[in-house]
């Protein structure tokens, strides 16, 4: 009797896993079939749309670019400014917390590291 009982029970856990590994499946057959629809419609647009992308995209590239410039530019000028006023009042602290000023906009790739151990005032 208990063998009977355990031989079906081990039978409907080997059908319920493999009726799950066969629902896993479908799921992955629908997932490719909506990456094909989707590959094909993209394949469907027409070159003209790309291109109109294309061209946004670097529009705004371009944009970017130019605001990035100009508010490098105006820090370097702030930092000469405070630099001036630091330059009155202690030439040496001047020239050792603020960057080297002969850099242009293009050139910072990333801001260096220092610390600042008093506040200028």
């Amino acid at each position: 009797m208990f063998r009977s009982y355990l031989a079906t029970l081990l039978l409907l856990c080997v059908v319920r896993v493999l009726f799950a590994q066969e629902k896993s499946w479908q799921q992955i057959d629908t997932a490719r079939q909506k990456i094909d629809s989707t590959t094909r419609q993209l394949s469907q647009l027409p070159d003209k749309y790309f291109s109109q992308v294309s061209n946004k995209t670097d529009k705004l590239q371009k944009q970017l670019t130019r605001r990035t410039d100009k508010a490098l530019s105006r820090f370097l000028k702030q930092e000469q400014r405070l630099q001036q006023k630091l330059g009155k009042i202690d030439s040496v602290a001047a020239k050792k917390y603020l960057y080297p000023l002969h850099r242009l906009p293009g050139q910072y790739e990333s801001p260096p590291q220092r610390q600042i151990t008093r506040p200028c005032r």
